[in-house]
């Protein structure tokens, strides 16, 4: 249990709550070395990372700051609040989990508290949080809530709030009064836009309770929808479970696939099992089997067993099936991303999912099963998805990305795209921005500095715009921002819409706002996801060593 609990929370930033490793506080000593020693018998320091006992008997510290530059080569000792915040940062973007007990972070608890609440709560506009829980092989529960936010120039960070055991049952109730304390105890009370979950039950209630808004995980459902269309294919799906859980269980059976797959000359592949609430699995090791089908028939037909060798018309089942799937992996790999903004993209993966689907029923080619099986996903995929195109929070962030904006409501009626933009003029409108003046006074200063043709281009827009911001009609400002930027040309797929937002938000001030409102939503909690997956993998290779 300790074990496992230090691995989860090295991948959390090593907050000193949550590990078995006692983190020292020394009030009168004034070196900076103190802060990762204590003081045993008043001639041995004791190391708070790795409890080795060192000599201070005549009272040099040198010997203890070699021992940290040696073994804990990740912490440094003289740091002021600025180096803290952009280290802090930068671990934000290249977290590097270990196995180890060298810490991840030179900062304890206290330190990174300090320096990040104030930036969350103080230097951001919004807060997206992400919430999941997950349960170990040891059976404890264990629950992590990652913030995304911009920083500085539109950058997007993501960083693990708290990842605790969650020892409570796991009712709507308690994973509410869980989550509402870490976002008290953040100071980001007023500034949570949305919270990303998967569809459990009990984490909608929880998020229900508050009075934000959810997104439900979009790859999570689009694993329900797979799962349910991978029914009508079941008995080839268990065939091959089978064979995976043979080589699995039987050392001679994996070496003997291993030796056939040398034979052939080709590479040793151990076969993948999958698992019905990891994203892809099935994808994974429908292709495993496609790559080994040779060494896998050959293997099988030589090993007395009694798990049943796939026929011709199953191996053609797995093939089609592993290419049906394959949009469903490419749009999961691709909404699994925290550094870019990914709500944005959700409506446009649904369609290109969808004509997927039309293509493959059209296919005459396809077994019955697995037409079957098309049509299925097809009806998942239009009650489980399409209702995110009257979703607000999605269509806002599709409208406000200049590499889709209209384009997102191509083969979605006009009446929806009119729909969409009727909501975003109220919702721009009720966006409140700090000076008045400042900003026109900005703005007209940016105007000026524009080119002549720009300046001639937009001169009707922004005599209308100055005229609505001098009378101070925030109201007529945000629809009259709105109309300008719908006319702006979008972005090639090599520009950054984060850096155009950056470089106009004192053009399109209340816009602007509601960018970093609605762009921080990530369509899916992979970092947490990403958490638990690592923490279990960690916990394997060590068993593995040992």
């Amino acid at each position: 249990k300790g074990t496992f609990q230090t691995e989860i929370c090295f991948l959390a930033l090593k907050l000193r709550n949550y590990y078995n490793v006692e983190m020292p506080y020394y009030r009168g000593r004034t070196s900076e070395t103190w802060n990762h020693f204590k003081s045993v018998d008043g001639n041995k320091a004791k190391c708070g990372y790795c409890s080795v006992q060192l000599s201070i008997s005549s009272g040099n510290l040198n010997n203890l700051k070699r021992h940290l530059t040696a073994k804990h080569s990740t912490v440094s000792i003289n740091r002021n609040e600025s180096n803290q915040r952009d280290t802090l940062l930068n671990e934000l973007d290249n977290p590097q989990p270990s196995t180890s007990t060298a810490s991840i972070s030179s900062l304890n608890v206290a330190q990174t508290s300090s320096v990040l609440t104030p930036i969350i709560a103080n230097s951001t506009v919004a807060v997206c949080l992400t919430t999941d829980c997950w349960t170990s092989n040891e059976n404890l529960s264990f629950m992590a809530t990652t913030a995304h936010f911009f920083y500085g120039n539109t950058e997007l960070k993501s960083f693990c709030l708290d990842c605790t055991e969650f020892s409570e049952r796991h009712t709507g109730d308690n994973l509410n009064e869980k989550l509402m304390k870490i976002v008290r105890n953040w100071n980001i009370t007023h500034k949570v836009t949305a919270i990303v979950s998967d569809n459990a039950a009990n984490v909608t209630n929880a998020i229900q309770k508050t009075r934000y808004r959810q997104v439900s995980c979009f790859a999570h459902t689009l694993n329900l929808a797979v799962q349910n269309g991978l029914k009508d294919i079941s008995s080839v799906i268990q065939k091959l479970k089978s064979i995976v859980g043979y080589s699995k269980r039987s050392h001679h059976a994996l070496a003997k696939l291993q030796a056939t797959q040398e034979q052939m000359n080709m590479p040793k592949l151990k076969l993948i099992q999958d698992v019905a609430t990891r994203w892809n699995s099935t994808y994974d090791m429908l292709q495993r089997f496609i790559k080994v089908k040779d060494a896998i028939n050959s293997t099988l037909a030589v090993l007395q067993s009694n798990v049943e060798m796939l026929t011709p018309e199953e191996w053609i089942i797995v093939e089609k099936a592993a290419e049906v799937l394959e949009i469903f992996y490419k749009v999961t790999k691709e909404i699994s991303g925290d550094r870019y903004v990914t709500l944005s993209v959700v409506l446009i993966f649904t369609d290109v999912i969808f004509e997927s689907m039309n293509k493959y029923e059209q296919d005459i080619t396809l077994p019955i099963n697995l037409h079957t099986m098309v049509l299925t996903l097809k009806q998942q995929i239009t009650s489980r998805l399409k209702p995110l195109e009257d979703n607000d929070l999605v269509t806002h962030a599709a409208l406000l990305d200049l590499w889709y904006k209209k384009l997102t409501f191509t083969n979605i009626s006009e009446q929806k795209y009119t729909n969409a933009l009727n909501k975003s003029r109220q919702k721009v409108c009720s966006v409140e921005i700090e000076d008045t003046h400042t900003q026109h006074d900005n703005t007209t200063q940016q105007s000026d500095e524009s080119s002549t043709s720009s300046s001639l281009l937009w001169k009707s827009f922004d005599e209308q715009y100055n005229r609505s911001r001098a009378s101070h009609n925030p109201q007529a400002a945000g629809i009259v921002e709105l109309d300008k930027y719908m006319n702006e040309p979008i972005l090639n797929r090599h520009e950054n819409p984060l850096i155009w937002w950056n470089n106009r938000k004192l053009q399109y001030p209340h816009l602007y706002k509601l960018v970093l409102k609605r762009l921080c939503i990530i369509a899916t909690p992979v970092p947490c996801e990403r958490l638990f997956s690592k923490a279990g993998m960690t916990l394997t290779e060590q068993r593995n060593r040992i």
